[in-house]
């Protein structure tokens, strides 16, 4: 109580939200507002995943005019695209979920319920609401560093002796893929400010997987590189030729370049 009362000393209020004083009662409403616009900003979220995630499985921005994914969500709705695949993402996951599941991650906020996203599924989803139960955002990020970590020493492990926790991965790679994976890890460095390759790595491999959570199969992977391109992709099986991706497409040009002939 006495930390909250501090802090909230700042605006000159006290518990239940009333001001102290004359000169400070026009920030009462301010907070109110902040939090009220706070509020809707995590509603919005869920109602624009909602939206984003069925025009991106319909295709639906080539209809309006737009070339690919990234030009739409970047060029008409301003978000990154990264950001924008996480929304649908979260939509598609979310949408696994039973409507008493789905009901209570909405009240959960945009915030928590995104923390939460491939944690809770079915099977877990009554645990984890009453773990969380009056949980601020810290403490379940705490939670869930914690529950990894418990996963990741095993029983009987002695977390002082780092070389009985860790492994060595050893891989050739091609002159342009070696500069391709130290180019990802470059980067990735940047954005983490690290210089521990280990870490980075399983930085860019969760990336890859919460990207690719839902394509099963290499026409999936395809399909979300056309989509998110905007070019068309044709792909050929080198050990027998076999077109195992884009025959459609191929079939449509030839029929289209016949009928052109015809006409001639």
């Amino acid at each position: 109580m006495t930390e909250k009362k501090e802090k909230n000393e700042g605006l000159a209020l006290v518990d239940g939200g009333e001001a102290v004083g004359d000169d400070t009662e026009q920030y009462v409403e301010l907070r109110r507002s902040i939090l009220a616009k706070r509020a809707k900003a995590d509603e919005n979220y869920w109602d624009l995943g909602v939206d984003l995630a069925e025009a991106y499985n319909h295709d639906c921005y080539r209809a309006w005019g737009f070339d690919s994914w990234k030009e739409y969500v970047e060029q008409e709705v301003d978000i990154h695209i990264r950001k924008a695949q996480y929304l649908v993402k979260l939509q598609e996951w979310f949408e696994t979920m039973t409507p008493a599941i789905q009901k209570w991650m909405r009240e959960l906020g945009w915030t928590k319920a995104r923390m939460l996203m491939h944690v809770v599924t079915q099977e877990n989803a009554t645990e984890w609401k009453n773990r969380i139960e009056g949980k601020t955002v810290a403490e379940i990020e705490e939670m869930l560093k914690s529950d990894k970590g418990e996963e990741g020493s095993g029983e009987g492990s002695d977390s002082s002796s780092a070389a009985e926790t860790t492994s060595k991965l050893s891989f050739s790679l091609f002159p342009g893929q070696r500069e391709t994976v130290e180019d990802a890890l470059r980067k990735a460095g940047e954005l983490a400010e690290s210089d521990k390759q280990g870490n980075l790595l399983t930085l860019i491999c969760t990336e890859y997987l919460a990207t690719n959570t839902n394509n099963q199969s290499t026409e999936d992977y395809l399909n979300h590189v056309q989509k998110s391109t905007g070019l068309k992709i044709v792909a050929v099986r080198e050990s027998d030729d076999t077109i195992v991706f884009g025959g459609d497409y191929i079939d449509a040009q030839e029929a289209e370049l016949g009928e052109d002939e015809d006409v001639d």
